[in-house]
């Protein structure tokens, strides 16, 4: 997830037909509020991540933490280098609110040109594709920490597709083609309930109970809905042909027969050229 930050950089800035909006928060930047948590209980996991990103921490207050990593493309590097210092840093910040026994934390992302100088200058980048992995590291540590998260309900009721999933914008940045809304399947775990589905790596989910599923946050608030045990219809498309299938939620196997989903008569989605 983190290990692209440094590297899509020069992709965020170049490639003009990806338009990626802010996030839907109150602060357009990434953030969450975590219930039953204080700084002191999100902080381990958020540097545990970071670190195994190869970030580095800058600064730890009871209000603020901040990781610094190398920008490592080359062509970005030269964007944001100066003649003082030619190694630009990205910088990810942290920081805390805490209100009752809940707490928010809103994530700041920019790159750093002369980093650790007193002419340190910042890019924001809080409207690219890094913005989303953030997003979903914040929304992947609330559902560890908050039991009333989505996520957390979904797991509680053993409500889990097995898939990795990659929203449109990230998806063309990373050279996959097909429509502009959905959710790219990049992986499937053997046995899970989506390889018994017969969902394959390459397929756009775009529909989970008739309910349009763009973001991952949408997905997990659509699995946190369903109970185990019971079916539910996706709507895919697969090389430019919409298809349907349905998936019920059991108990991963090792051994499977997968299901085949059936074609629909559309074909109104075809593949991005």
């Amino acid at each position: 997830m983190l290990r692209a930050v440094s590297g899509l950089l020069l992709a965020l800035l170049c490639v003009g037909c990806v338009t990626i909006e802010r996030p839907e928060t109150a602060s357009g930047r990434p953030e969450v509020t975590i219930a039953n948590a204080s700084p002191e209980a999100i902080k381990p996991a958020l540097v545990s991540y970071m670190l195994d990103a190869g970030f580095r921490i800058t600064k730890d207050t009871p209000y603020e933490l901040a990781f610094d990593k190398p920008v490592q493309n080359i062509a970005a590097a030269v964007l944001f280098g100066s003649r003082y210092d030619a190694q630009p840093n990205v910088r990810v910040s942290y920081s805390f609110a805490q209100f009752q026994s809940s707490t928010r934390v809103i994530a700041d992302i920019a790159v750093i040109t002369n980093p650790a100088s007193a002419f340190e200058r910042r890019t924001e980048m809080n409207s690219g594709v890094d913005s989303a992995d953030i997003q979903v590291l914040l929304d992947k540590i609330k559902s560890q920490l908050d039991p009333t998260s989505a996520g957390a309900v979904a797991r509680r009721n053993n409500i889990v597709l097995g898939i990795g999933l990659m929203d449109a914008a990230r998806a063309r940045i990373a050279g996959m083609h097909g429509p502009e809304k959905g959710l790219y399947v990049v992986s499937v775990d053997p046995g899970s309930v989506a390889d018994r589905a017969g969902i394959s790596r390459g397929d756009v989910i775009q529909t989970f109970n008739d309910e349009p599923v763009n973001t991952l946050r949408e997905m997990v608030a659509a699995e946190s809905k369903v109970k185990a045990g019971t079916t539910v219809k996706l709507s895919i498309w697969r090389e430019g042909r919409d298809m349907k299938t349905q998936v019920t939620f059991v108990a991963p196997q090792h051994s499977v027969d997968r299901q085949r989903p059936q074609h629909t008569k559309s074909n109104t989605a075809r593949a991005a050229q």
